[in-house]
């Protein structure tokens, strides 16, 4: 009995996280008539005026011929964010990898004050690094490209503190 319990428990779980994603999907082949219809009062909440639906009343790609078709800048804007992720992980998997070998099989002058100052980094909120980062990519005139969200990325302290542990 125990064991179906802790099953029943694992599914509740495993619903709880999957049911939104496919809510979503489900939602996404509504067409914008009936998408209005059901959901234009959101914001007052679900009422038994506005309840929640979980297939739609007729099937339409209009939404996906919308974002891919007619008006591609969303597709462009997506591939963007994968460019720059990309680039971030990349640069990261770099950086932490030779920092990390670095600190774990080197013995080197100031190193354990050093790996100090990563520590201390990683401890400090993302707040207090981003004026210093902004003056940064100011001063190499980067300011608005892609390499002034990619570079202040790509040097990560947990990644270099990660890879020394690991190594």
């Amino acid at each position: 009995m125990r064991q179906y319990a802790k099953y029943l428990f694992l599914f509740a779980l495993v619903f709880a996280a999957l049911f939104p994603l496919f809510y979503t999907f489900v939602n996404s082949f509504m067409g914008a008539g009936e998408f209005n219809r059901y959901y234009s009062a959101l914001s007052v909440g679900v009422t038994r005026h506005n309840p929640l639906r979980i297939i739609p009343d007729w099937i339409t790609l209009e939404g996906y011929r919308e974002v891919f078709i007619s008006r591609p800048h969303y597709l462009m804007r997506f591939w963007s964010s994968m460019f720059i992720s990309g680039s971030i992980l990349i640069g990261q998997l770099v950086v932490a990898v030779l920092g990390g070998y670095a600190f774990a099989r080197f013995r080197f002058p100031g190193r354990s004050i050093l790996f100090f100052v990563i520590v201390l980094i990683m401890m400090m909120p993302l707040q207090v690094t981003l004026v210093p980062n902004f003056i940064i990519v100011e001063a190499l005139n980067i300011n608005g490209t892609f390499a002034a969200l990619i570079l202040p990325g790509m040097f990560s302290a947990f990644g270099v503190f990660l890879m020394r542990q690991v190594m």
